[in-house]
């Protein structure tokens, strides 16, 4: 460990943020190789690479990986002074190690995200800020009922403001699994500078499964300039299985409401806009749905007969081990 009082410890991450995006993959990729190295079997266990990496040629899991064990004072960074190969004392202290090192070839994508990244480089118009990280539903009609949820298979659009950089210019969005420490990034989602907003679009994903605990964030970064990182409020979506014949003509009046006991709001799927999942079943997602609320449960047949109430005065848990079937009516 390199102490902090060191005169050429690195302060500032953001520097040493902008050399790693200089180096070539192969270069990164033998860099955090040498970290790793160093590391005890305990900090192995808890700086765990893979936890930051979505793959083996991912260039910003391993710059989060290497941020990480900085900030934890487990390894630094020194700024080695230029004159540095003019003095015998100084050039033996800093030089380098010899490494025999091989690298495996890549797979064809990820021999072009490292051309891409390369080609990327735009001149900047000035100090680079990635600010107000946000989101929104694609979906309009989700946008308008849950602004501020989204559920796991939703599509939303994070976005951030961007200046310093080039029209059209590449912003990457970085999110993370915050539900436990440290957090663990899953995904990245790449946009483009449009007017002076970053705008890139992202499936809510909850690839640990953590189900109802589920915690996310999500950060813009441009040039190496990361932005604060914001909430993404997302679910589970409840859903609950029904049994109908989609082919049956009498069906295509049929909904199935959703009605809150106290009948201050109600929720209406119709059949004629389901699709069959598996043997005469379709999977029925209610988004509205909420903990602490009583419902009823009710089939309308349409033409064909009066509406029945299958459940009555139930909560959330409940209704979603429910199984139910038109033929119970």
């Amino acid at each position: 460990m390199i102490p902090q009082s060191c005169p050429f410890s690195a302060k500032n991450f953001e520097h040493i943020r902008q050399a790693l995006l200089d180096l070539s993959l192969q270069d990164l990729i033998f860099q955090t190789e040498l970290v790793m190295d160093e590391l005890t079997p305990v900090e192995k266990l808890n700086y765990n690479i893979n936890h930051f990496c979505n793959d083996f040629s991912d260039k910003n899991g391993r710059i989060e990986f290497i941020r990480a064990v900085m900030e934890a004072g487990i390894v630094g960074a020194l700024q080695i002074p230029f004159f540095y190969q003019s003095d015998p004392r100084m050039e033996k202290l800093l030089r380098k190690k010899q490494h025999d090192y091989y690298m495996p070839p890549l797979p064809a994508e990820a021999q072009t995200e490292e051309a891409a990244l390369t080609d990327d480089l735009e001149e900047t118009t000035g100090e680079v800020q990635v600010t107000n990280p946000r989101w929104e539903h694609e979906d309009t009609e989700k946008a308008q009922n849950s602004p501020e949820t989204a559920f796991v298979g939703d599509g939303i659009m994070l976005l951030a403001d961007v200046q310093g950089i080039p029209e059209g210019a590449q912003v990457t969005f970085d999110i993370f699994d915050t539900t436990e420490e440290p957090p663990l990034r899953i995904d990245t989602a790449k946009g483009k500078n449009e007017g002076g907003t970053a705008r890139a679009s992202w499936v809510v994903q909850d690839p640990n499964e953590r189900g109802e605990a589920l915690s996310l964030q999500f950060e813009g970064i441009a040039k190496s300039k990361a932005s604060s990182r914001a909430e993404i409020q997302a679910r589970i979506m409840p859903v609950l299985w029904f049994h109908i014949d989609l082919d049956n003509p009498l069906s295509d009046d049929d909904k199935i409401i959703l009605r809150t006991t106290d009948g201050s709001s109600e929720y209406v799927i119709h059949m004629k806009d389901m699709k069959e999942a598996k043997e005469d079943m379709v999977l029925l997602t209610f988004p509205t749905m909420e903990d602490g609320q009583r419902y009823d449960l009710i089939y309308d047949p349409g033409v064909d007969g009066e509406p029945v109430i299958f459940e009555h005065d139930v909560d959330k848990a409940y209704l979603l081990g429910v199984e139910c079937s038109n033929s119970d009516a």
